[in-house]
Order: structure tokens, then sequence, then C-alpha cells
């Protein structure tokens, strides 16, 4: 048994995200709650910069979300990716000893139709840039660290890195933040700055998108990044769903189109198969 104090830690890398992802697999695990747990092990590992795991960064990242106000909820779904991701590695002496209590009440759920009409509050009062920020993390599921991430260069290329994902830029968001670039005459660095010049805080992030709250008729509570990003992964949940059963379907109409015609029940054999 390793001595807990002497042992190195674990580098979370790609290959060992991508290595445990398959093994869940093999358990037979929901895709949908792998895909969310490579997300969050790679938004730990963007907060791991190049340190390992070990107890005290776990420690150090679980006091930075707080600070920074991510959801209890949120933070124990971090922890317990990580904790299977250790179990994997056989690192269970790094492991994460405890969940955080929850203490927020059932997740507010912010439907298509009230982020549509944010967005068409934010045109009719003319903010283009919130209009933009709240696509952006519609569209892509981008977090705060993620709209900070979104530079000019992403944009021209298409693409940005976040949390070591590469993340696609749909190309009607793509024109629109090409036109706010060109707009603005930035030629590089972050696209999101407040008037100033200077990157966009959390608290800053948070008014801007509570700014639409009574044009968009949006409870306030819902205006933030982290109901977006909960859009974005209902979104991607209920897609995964629709082609699950739409392969079903099209699996189903094949069986039952080979078996008209050379199903054994047919009382005769098929002269030709095409």
């Amino acid at each position: 048994m390793r001595d807990a104090e002497t042992a190195p830690g674990i580098q979370l890398t790609d290959e060992l995200i991508e290595s445990y992802a398959a093994w869940l697999r093999t358990k037979n695990m929901q895709e949908d709650t792998i895909i969310v747990y490579e997300k969050r092990l790679r938004q730990l590992r963007t907060y791991l910069g190049e340190e390992p795991i070990t107890s005290e960064s776990l420690e150090r990242v679980v006091g930075t979300l707080t600070d920074e106000g991510y959801a209890n909820r949120t933070i124990n779904v971090i922890l317990s990716a990580t904790n299977g991701l250790l179990n994997f590695a056989g690192r269970r002496d790094l492991q994460y000893a405890h969940r955080l209590q929850v203490r927020e009440t059932a997740r507010l759920s912010l439907t298509r139709a009230e982020y549509l009409r944010l967005l068409n509050a934010a045109k009719l009062l003319g903010k283009e840039r919130t209009y933009l920020i709240v696509k952006c993390c519609a569209l892509l599921g981008l977090g705060i660290r993620g709209l900070t991430n979104l530079t000019v260069e992403a944009v021209h290329t298409g693409a940005l890195v976040d949390g070591g994902e590469v993340i696609p830029i749909p190309e009607c968001l793509r024109a629109e933040l090409t036109s706010y670039v060109k707009e603005k005459g930035l030629t590089g660095g972050p696209v999101f700055l407040t008037e100033d010049g200077t990157p966009m805080s959390r608290t800053y992030l948070t008014n801007s998108i509570k700014m639409l709250s009574a044009a968009a008729q949006v409870d306030a509570a819902k205006c933030n990044v982290r109901c977006l990003c909960f859009l974005w992964e209902d979104t991607r949940r209920d897609i995964e769903r629709q082609l699950s059963t739409l392969r079903e379907e099209v699996h189903r109409s094949l069986l039952e189109q080979e078996q008209r015609l050379i199903g054994w029940e047919n009382g005769e054999t098929a002269k030709s198969v095409k």
C-alpha cells in the first residue's frame, strides 16, 4: 500500500480520460452520463493546469469552484467522475473523501422558448455582446471559463479548446461572431471584454444576462450562465434520445423487411435476394 504522504499524484491526460470513458462503456453506463463525466474531467484538468491529481490539488480545486459560485451539486459530479477515474487507475488513495452537502433546491430549468426570448430581448435592447454570450452558452455549452477562452483566433478557425475538448462553432454563430469582432476592431485575444477592455468576471457576465430578465419575461434566477449550460446539456440528451429511437425504428423496419422477404414462416423461400 502507498504511503499517502509520499505517494505521487496522477497526471490527468486526454488518454486517461478516454480510457476511462471506454471502460465505462464496457460497464454499460448510459452514454449521456459518460459524456457528462468526460466534460467534468476536462473541466477539472483546466483547473489543475499542469498539476497532477493529489489530495491537496483536489482540495484546492473544490475551494476554487466554491469561490467561483459553482453549485455543490455540480462540484459533486466532478468529484464523482474523478473518484471513478481514480478507482479505474488504481489510485483510490487519492479519492476525495466526502461529498459536499447539496443545499440548493431542485435544479432551475431554462426552456428553449425562454432562451429564445432572452435572445429576442437582447436584440430589442441593442445588447449585441449579451446576445452573443447567451448564444455561446446555449449552443456551445460554455461556462465562465469557456467564455473567457473564446478568442478571435478561435472564431477565425471555427473551433475553440475548452477544458481540453475541441468544440466546433456552428457556422451561423461563427458568422455573427466574425461580424462582431470586425465591428469591434478585435484582431486577437478574448472576444468578450468589458467596456474598458478587461476580461469579464463571473459577476459581470451574470449581471449582463440578468438585465434581460424583465424584457424577456424570464425569471431572473434562470438568467445566468449555469442555466444556459443546463439547456445545452438537456438539448444534447434530447437529441441522443431521439437518435436512439430513430436507430431502433430503422433497425426494426430492416428486420421486418427481411422477414417478409425470406422469413421461415412465409411458407416458401424467396427465389432471389437483391
